[in-house]
């Protein structure tokens, strides 16, 4: 029977003092609760009622003093204590509830730059975790065995106001991945892919805001030992964090978090999850807060339910049905220029986005990116992308040649447009979930049609944020790729199309941006030369032959804040990518990523090799521009002409 109950069926109504009751109110607010959550506590031995627990009822529940502050004159009155015995309270007449889920919301700060508040320039950070969503598949997995009802909430965009949102939620735990900085925690700034700081203070207002039910705070981030004192500061019972100047590797940082979760869903109070995970911490990095011998941590936050109520559900962030090719793995000394992109299409919301440069640059890798970045964050629905570098006439090349330039642009239109129909038809049947057809019959279904893809589009983007990509495009297309990205942007408000080429649309009546690429930096394509070589290079090994001078790796990166970054924010050994960037090979490349990807494999020789590596960099780089040559149509008869 509940407070309320109790008190209105009272036979000897006794008045009861307002201002008494709204100061007994006060102190059992502020009394730390004790209770456990899957399990029912044995019955104590009745013992004398406080004045506070006669005044409200003599239960533990504040509903009583609810109805006395709210005015209700039927429950301003307190019954005489009744007595329970042992056997009553472990018998209760009504079933017991199922026990609720474990909670846990998942936060994975990933922001690509950093904006210098001296020159407002964008500088790049390296990645936080080697393989994209390789922690929440971790997770996925560990909570998806854990004996125990388990929600796991992952935020698409890990914002300050998605943490704000966990922790108002009700998580009981909240595990944060992202980079690690003095006194600070990183972020991202929506629809921007740039970093954003929550300081200590910052934390603290969040907790005190909404922060009172989580139990447990995991911090995956080197050097987050005073943001997580910080949170102990503000109330969270249990924060797990990384020493100051401490390094993390991934595989450490992995296998902690699998221990630990594995644990805890298994019963065990954190101070024993944290010690099976501490196994696995060779370096001794990690920290549980508060810490001190007052502080035993011997809370058990999921108690083992039943074998019925076993499960776990996710709550993932709604992935974009519709993709485009997948973006490289490693896209080194690029992340600036995807940061623009993201830029332009998530936060300034423009509709036309064109990624300049050579060939070989990366301009397909960066717009791949852009657009995996935003589609991971929830920003897009359907990502299509069009090759238009081997798109050609139905007519002869001498035929082609004879024709004036308005016809011939209306050929390649026609062209172009045959192959958009097919991947905007394909978008179509994937986003229905209709069985796809065999490709044969498909692509022949497609070139039948004349039909132009502006009815498709709509259907695409009525409801839908769409991006198109329209990858190679040339002086000899710019003309039909610009008349039919004018249609399309008319036809669908919430379509964007970015295209990649040599040269810009010269649209601006779309409003066209133009993001231009450089050839990629030398230490840059000495760090992506290290990741694509068949053996791994040491440090030692790239130090060996170029220039050891003295180099500050502090110096390389810099906030402009009062707190300084962790050198595990440089993403390896500065020193020697600089040193391997003046390799006679790397120079011989010209930034060339293309020419890197096929270079490559000749690095399973010692670098000291200095001419044949020299020699088979400028063969790939000849390689590289030959197959790209020969790529388009156009460019091919061009050069057969003009030679």
């Amino acid at each position: 029977m509940s407070a309320h109950h109790q008190l209105a069926n009272a036979s000897t109504p006794a008045p009861a003092p307002r201002r008494k009751s709204l100061q007994a109110l006060r102190r059992i607010l502020r009394r730390p609760q004790r209770f456990s959550r899957n399990k029912v506590l044995p019955a104590a031995a009745p013992s004398p009622k406080s004045e506070e627990s006669k005044e409200l009822g003599g239960t533990g529940d504040i509903s009583g003093a609810v109805n006395i502050l709210l005015g209700d004159s039927s429950a301003a009155v307190a019954p005489a204590p009744a007595t329970v015995t042992p056997t009553a309270a472990a018998a209760p007449s009504a079933p017991l509830s199922p026990s609720a889920p474990l909670r846990v919301g998942y936060l994975c700060a990933e922001p690509l730059v950093w904006r210098s508040s001296s020159d407002g320039s964008l500088k790049a950070l390296p990645p936080v975790q080697r393989h994209q969503g390789g922690e929440l598949a971790l997770l996925k997995t560990v909570l998806g065995r854990a004996p125990a009802r388990v929600r796991l909430r992952a935020e698409p965009c890990a914002t300050v106001a998605a943490l704000r949102s966990l922790l108002t939620a009700g998580c009981d735990v909240v595990h944060y991945t992202g980079h690690g900085v003095r006194g600070a925690l990183t972020f991202e700034l929506e629809g921007r892919a740039e970093l954003d700081v929550c300081t200590e203070e910052t934390l603290e207002r969040l907790v005190a805001a909404g922060g009172h039910r989580t139990k447990v705070v995991f911090l995956a981030a080197c050097d987050s030992e005073r943001p997580g004192k910080s949170l102990a500061r503000a109330g969270i019972p249990h924060v797990v964090c990384v020493r100051a100047g401490a390094r993390l590797s991934d595989r450490t940082a992995r296998a902690f978090a699998e221990q630990f979760y594995d644990a805890l869903c298994r019963g065990k109070t954190v101070k024993e999850a944290f010690d099976v995970a501490t196994a696995v911490d060779e370096n001794g990095a990690y920290l549980l807060l508060p810490a001190g011998a007052c502080y035993k941590h011997d809370t058990v936050i999921c108690d083992r339910p039943s074998e019925e109520s076993q499960g776990a559900q996710i709550e993932t962030p709604r992935l974009c049905p519709v993709r485009g090719p997948a973006p490289p793995e490693r896209l080194a000394g690029r992340n600036d220029a995807v940061a623009e992109v993201v830029r332009l299409i998530g936060f300034e919301r423009r509709r036309c986005v064109t990624v300049r440069g050579a060939r070989g640059v990366g301009k397909t890798a960066v717009a791949r990116a852009a657009a995996a970045f935003l589609a991971d964050r929830g920003n897009l629905d359907v990502v299509c992308e069009v090759a238009l570098g081997d798109v050609q006439t139905n007519a002869s090349y001498e035929d082609y040649f004879g024709l004036s330039p308005a016809r011939r642009d209306d050929a390649v239109q026609r062209r172009i447009e045959r192959r958009l129909v097919t991947v905007l038809a394909d978008a179509l049947e994937a986003l229905s979930g209709s069985p796809r057809t065999p490709r044969a019959r498909r692509v022949q279904d497609r070139t039948a049609i004349t039909e132009s893809p502006d009815a498709l589009v709509k259907a695409l983007a009525s409801e839908r944020r769409c991006l198109l990509v329209a990858d190679g495009v040339t002086a000899e297309n710019r003309v039909a790729v610009r008349r039919i990205a004018t249609r399309l942007l008319a036809a669908a408000p919430a379509l964007s199309v970015v295209t990649t080429g040599r040269v810009e649309l010269s649209a601006g009546d779309l409003g066209e941006r133009v993001v231009d690429l450089g050839p990629l930096e030398a230490a840059s394509m000495a760090e992506l030369l290290t990741e694509l070589a068949p053996r791994r290079l040491s440090s030692a090994e790239m130090l060996d032959g170029g220039d050891a001078s003295p180099y500050s790796p502090g110096a390389a990166l810099s906030f402009d804040r009062p707190f300084s970054p962790p050198a595990a924010l440089l993403g390896g050994d500065v020193r020697a990518f600089k040193a391997f960037g003046r390799h006679p090979a790397v120079v011989a490349l010209r930034g060339n990523c293309s020419a890197a990807v096929k270079f490559a494999p000749e690095l399973k020789r010692p670098l000291r090799h200095h001419q044949a590596l020299a020699a088979a960099a400028r063969a790939a780089v000849v390689e590289a521009d030959n197959e790209a040559s020969v790529g388009s149509s156009w460019d091919w008869a061009c050069r057969a002409m003009s030679a």
